[in-house]
């Protein structure tokens, strides 16, 4: 074989692992594409900080916030969330990325995560949601406790 036809093998081989590849991250991403929305699977009211606004969306159980989100409240928990992922808030009142494509979500896993203070102006009427919540979580096992002495 002459270097000619060395190169040009070469770069055959080069092309079907580049096209293999491009390949593969595409029906790797296929099933990852997100929205950013918000599903409530909770027993409980949960509210969405949108994107574009300062002012939380009550979402209802069974419910969804079909709209760009940047955060969610949810069992007295301010959780922030990066651009174009979806959320499922868990019967328990847990928050997770809506799992779609492994790879991608545990990746964007580590961006989730939980605020204990408002970063921002933006944030204030979530942190008051979620006291709100909070309050409410202690009234009803107040009342539990009552009722249950009570019998």
């Amino acid at each position: 074989m002459t270097n000619k036809q060395e190169s040009v093998e070469l770069t055959k081989t080069s092309l079907k692992y580049i096209v293999t590849t491009i390949i593969t991250l595409a029906c790797l991403m296929i099933g990852s594409i997100s929205f950013g929305y918000v599903f409530n699977n909770s027993t409980k009211t949960i509210y969405v900080k949108p994107e574009s606004s300062a002012i939380p969306i009550k979402v209802e159980p069974g419910a969804a916030y079909l709209h760009d989100q940047d955060g969610v409240v949810a069992s007295g928990k301010v959780i922030k969330n990066i651009d174009g992922i979806d959320l499922i808030v868990q019967r328990d009142g847990t928050v997770d990325i809506l799992e779609k494509n492994l790879f991608i979500t545990i990746a964007k896993r580590f961006l989730l995560m939980e605020l204990y203070k408002s970063p921002d102006g933006g944030w204030i009427q979530a942190f008051k949601k979620a006291k709100q919540q909070m309050n409410e979580e202690k009234e009803a096992k107040l009342d539990l406790t009552n009722t249950t002495q009570n019998q």
